[in-house]
């Protein structure tokens, strides 16, 4: 992601970038999400949801559809969903089943929302400056969220916005 709301990929099996994506001046990116959509393998085909967000606060989706059928090729569709996070977005993480979408936030906040329709299903953190990191556990209902100004790691239960537990004693 890039300050001028470019996104470049790069296909690693074919060691080349594929077609930048472009959202245009003012929606610098600064975080970027790729979770698994949908794989039809009799067709060769896989959807993916690519999740960027970035200074202007607003979180917008893209289905990036790869086709196996000519040896590879990318198409991305920006989705009719978008939702405002109330800040600049530093960070986004899907859940293992993408059934989540975690963002965080200059300012202290962690949101989760429903990466298909936008909907926020609930707030984790709000205040104590910038979260710079999270982190979904791959089978528990739980993530991680890395506090840089508190100096401290959180872990929380994503059902229930409960805070598991505070890993303290960092120095950044």
């Amino acid at each position: 992601g890039q300050d001028d709301g470019t996104i470049r990929l790069w296909d690693l099996a074919q060691l080349g970038e594929i077609t930048p994506v472009a959202f245009g001046e003012g929606h610098n990116i600064y975080g970027l999400a790729f979770g698994t959509y949908a794989v039809d393998r009799k067709r060769k085909r896989a959807e993916y949801l690519l999740a960027a967000a970035g200074q202007d606060g607003i979180v917008r989706t893209l289905t990036a559809t790869l086709s196996n059928t000519n040896g590879g090729q990318w198409s991305f569709q920006q989705t009719k969903v978008e939702f405002p996070h109330g800040g600049a977005v530093i960070g986004l993480r899907f859940s293992p089943r993408c059934d989540l979408l975690g963002c965080t936030r200059v300012g202290g906040m962690v949101r989760l929302f429903n990466p298909t329709t936008g909907e926020n299903i609930r707030e984790l953190a709000r205040g104590g400056g910038s979260v710079e990191w999270l982190a979904f556990h791959p089978q528990q209902p739980w993530c991680l969220t890395a506090h840089k100004n508190a100096q401290v790691a959180r872990i929380w239960n994503t059902s229930t916005a409960e805070l598991l537990c505070e890993l303290k004693g960092h120095t950044g």
